[in-house]
């Protein structure tokens, strides 16, 4: 039987479960989900992974656009649909296979403390959801969840030393509410997390200095973060992203004084402190934008940005999370654009 990390018991080993088919008139059909009667109600006991990925408003001029792709397979993206204004620097999480990504931040005409949500996979306009602690820029704000169980983290950062963190219930609009502090006060935070194993790992930043510093939480548990390691190069800016359950987490990109603009990737073990190891590099230099997973299907991307010639890009990354090594070109986000957010239904 499956447990809810999406795995199944084989001989007393928990096995990764990608699909789910049933034989119906000699023919298997792929299932969504899959459920057992137990008492006369049924229990979902198993659930498809999603692979969509999200990128989410952004700057060359400021728009409202989100764009979509199928993580698993490499190509263009295509029109998800609207915010309900033009926002950039947008934080964003997600509920994992639960389906809902919540988009926070940013900059319109002037920073706001708006929180939006959307059905990942159902195309179309984002909702309001409700309001951040304070107005907050989305490049001093990280966000990451534990994926079904439900909580989204975000940084706070109404300036470079803030330290506060708050968080939502993903499913229940209502305002954010205090979670505790940050083990470094900093802003342009980036966060990745193990999922239901509820550990977020928040890393890089800018204080009065670039930082190369990591921090954890339990997520399901308020209260101050702890110091986790460090990681290769002190710099801002970056992307993270990580293979949920299977607990690897990357981060890729950023600018700092050691280097200027970045290209390089590095991994930690999200469930052991730790400073990061070298995991490669992306296909160019970049910084300002963000990156999103399938999970345990192990594919990171990382989209858009502002390459180390100061040239806004439209390019997408990926790299296996689970294997060392170079990024590849995915393809193209369907506007040239900087400081976007990302989240997927994985």
């Amino acid at each position: 039987m499956a447990n809810d990390n999406n795995k199944i018991n084989i001989s007393g080993t928990f096995k990764n479960l990608a699909g789910f088919n049933i034989n119906i008139s000699s023919t298997f059909k792929e299932a969504d989900s899959a459920s057992i009667n137990i008492g006369g109600t049924f229990k979902e006991f198993w659930a498809a992974l999603g692979d969509r990925g999200v990128f989410i408003g952004g700057e060359n001029t400021v728009y409202d656009v989100m764009d979509y792709i199928t993580i698993l397979s490499p190509g263009v993206c295509t029109d998800f649909g609207n915010l309900t204004a033009p926002r950039t620097r947008i934080g964003a999480t997600s509920n994992g296979n639960s389906g809902r990504g919540v988009l926070a931040g940013g900059f319109e005409a002037a920073t706001v403390d708006t929180i939006e949500y959307i059905t990942i996979l159902s195309p179309g306009a984002s909702t309001d959801f409700s309001n951040l602690l304070t107005a907050t820029l989305a490049s001093f704000l990280g966000a990451c969840s534990n994926g079904t169980n439900d909580r989204a983290v975000f940084t706070h950062s109404t300036g470079a030393t803030d330290n506060v963190l708050q968080y939502i219930t993903i499913l229940s609009p209502s305002n954010a509410v205090d979670f505790g502090d940050l083990f470094e006060g900093r802003g342009y935070v980036v966060a990745c997390s193990n999922g239901t194993d509820n550990r977020g790992v928040f890393g890089a930043g800018y204080g009065t200095d670039f930082v190369d510093s990591m921090d954890y939480i339990s997520i399901n548990s308020a209260g101050n973060a702890d110091d986790f390691g460090n990681l290769t190069v002190p710099r801002y800016a970056l992307g993270a992203a990580s293979n949920g359950t299977n607990n690897r987490g990357c981060w890729g990109g950023g600018a700092g004084t050691i280097g200027g603009v970045q290209s390089t990737i590095d991994f930690v073990t999200i469930s052991s402190t730790s400073n990061a190891a070298p995991f490669g590099n992306l296909t160019e230099k970049r910084q300002q934008f963000s990156a999103t997973s399938n999970a345990i299907n192990n594919r990171g991307v990382w989209g858009g940005g502002k390459n180390d010639s100061a040239v806004i890009v439209n390019t997408i990354d990926y790299i296996s999370i689970n294997s060392e090594g170079n990024a590849d070109d995915f393809g193209d986000l369907t506007q040239t654009r900087r400081s976007t957010g990302a989240c997927s239904n994985s």
